[in-house]
């Protein structure tokens, strides 16, 4: 019984203990100020390392486009100008001025995300173009994101792997690879509004993007998969396969360039994720 009446004891006291730390600290909250974020401390960056830009199917000399920026840290009631660069790289082998100008980039008035608006120079013999972009300290954003103030941007007139949103979802609900055959194959089989589909909910403030619910994605992925497979069933001498672009993510965010490139070229089928 003593040791039941200690263990009592001891549980009682223990109870106190805590209810007296949590008065201490609800007395400690009101007698301090609470800390206000400072907007001289805010930090832009870009949303993924690779950011690619299509312009398929555009006949006018230039194509405006707009990329957009994260931001931490408070808003402003006025426009705050982002300093980006180009940056050497093996990749570069677009010119300033002559493949693309950027026209301006800033985080406005009033808004949580930054923009940096491009415009890119269109031709009908355009091949792929590439330039690494860095976010530079300015009056505005006096610190940079490690890891996040760069991206590689990329663009061409055939198809290639959709903006951040839209490929996140095709990441995790139809396949972690890419390829120019792959892209062409879903939109006949989903449609084009897969191209500008997400499950984000970033998806329901941008017009240019579509949202679609979780279940809509489980459906999409699991008609895509039946279609690759019913084509592969009927045509075994002739599956759907990749094209030489192929490349494997082990991360969403992983620029196009940097993923892995199998020894051989595999199927579409074999790299869906089945739901």
């Amino acid at each position: 019984m003593d040791v039941i009446r200690n263990c009592n004891m001891k549980k009682m006291l223990l109870n106190i203990s805590m209810l007296l730390a949590c008065v201490w600290a609800i007395s400690s909250c009101d007698s301090q100020e609470i800390p206000v974020y400072d907007v001289k401390n805010s930090i832009v960056y870009f949303e993924s390392k690779s950011t690619d830009l299509s312009l398929r199917g555009v006949t006018d000399p230039t194509k405006d486009f707009k990329v957009s920026l994260s931001m931490f840290g408070p808003v402003c009631d006025y426009d705050r100008d982002i300093t980006i660069e180009v940056v050497d790289s093996s990749f570069n082998n677009a010119v300033e001025g002559v493949d693309f100008e950027i026209l301006s980039a800033k985080v406005p008035a009033g808004s949580m995300k930054g923009e940096m608006m491009v415009r890119l120079m269109n031709s009908d013999n355009l091949e792929g173009k590439s330039v690494s972009l860095s976010i530079r300290e300015n009056e505005h954003f006096q610190y940079l994101a490690k890891g996040a103030s760069n991206t590689r941007m990329n663009w061409s007139k055939v198809y290639l792997r959709p903006t951040t949103h839209v490929w996140y979802s095709w990441f995790l609900f139809i396949s972690q690879g890419y390829s120019q055959k792959y892209h062409e194959l879903l939109m006949s089989a989903l449609g084009d509004e897969i191209e500008i589909s997400s499950h984000r909910s970033a998806a329901l403030k941008d017009p240019d993007l579509m949202y679609h619910e979780l279940s809509w994605w489980y459906t999409a992925s699991r008609e895509f998969y039946d279609f690759v497979k019913a084509h592969d069933l009927a045509h075994p001498d002739d599956p759907y396969m990749h094209s030489s672009d192929y490349e494997q993510y082990s991360v969403y965010t992983e620029p196009v360039g940097s993923g892995a490139k199998p020894e051989n070229i595999p199927t579409i089928l074999s790299t869906l994720i089945v739901w």
